[in-house]
């Protein structure tokens, strides 16, 4: 099991882009959510990416089909909602973690596609953590949507995703089993927020803060 991806619905998007900017990070790929009522700009790494997350259509987002991924008020700035989103990767014959899932049959997957979601994310104060459809990392893709990741800033893997976590939250097993498994660790801190530790030719740099 890997982080395939993590998405932020961030506070001020035009700030987030250039501060990402600033940092030498350039856009690998954006894409709209036909069905979904959301769009987003990717910026990949070798390992992983970071997806910027917007609303576009909030009557979509009242599709019985979107409507209990929380989408909704994770992209408004709900006060109870986690405005982050996790989703993991493995080989099509890896066991599936033994978590409640339920199947979100987005409208923008081919019919009978769906996306396998922990139920545990139902509770909007978690993160929502989801399959991806992806069995690759970004670096092994072959369609040209990673371009050329993140060399440009010297850029290599992810090494550790820190997810920032409000005092007095409580992981549930879901999100806890999800750290113990791959790079993402927990930190305990005033509000939501991201940072990405990533291999560089001095050693690592931070990207971040991501909120």
């Amino acid at each position: 099991m890997q982080i395939d991806h993590v998405f932020v619905f961030p506070r001020d998007l035009p700030a987030l882009e250039d501060r990402l900017g600033a940092a030498g990070l350039v856009p690998s790929f954006g894409r709209r959510h036909p069905g979904q009522g959301t769009a987003n700009l990717c910026y990949c790494f070798e390992n992983t990416y970071l997806e910027l997350l917007w609303i576009e259509d909030r009557r979509a987002l009242r599709d019985p089909r979107v409507r209990r991924t929380g989408l909704a008020e994770r992209g408004s700035g709900h006060p109870a909602a986690c405005p982050f989103g996790l989703a993991w990767r493995g080989d099509p014959d890896d066991p599936a973690p033994e978590w409640s899932l339920w199947r979100y049959h987005a409208p923008f997957l081919p019919d009978g596609a769906f996306i396998p979601v922990a139920a545990e994310s139902d509770d909007m104060r978690h993160p929502m953590v989801f399959r991806s459809p992806a069995t690759a990392a970004p670096a092994d893709w072959t369609d040209g949507r990673a371009g050329g990741l993140q060399s440009a800033a010297g850029l290599g893997p992810v090494r550790r995703i820190i997810l920032d976590c409000p005092r007095g939250f409580r992981a549930g097993p879901v999100l806890r089993d999800l750290a113990a498994r791959t790079m993402l660790t927990l930190r305990p801190a005033e509000d939501w927020g991201l940072e990405l530790e990533v291999a560089s030719g001095s050693g690592s740099e931070r990207v971040g803060p991501i909120r």
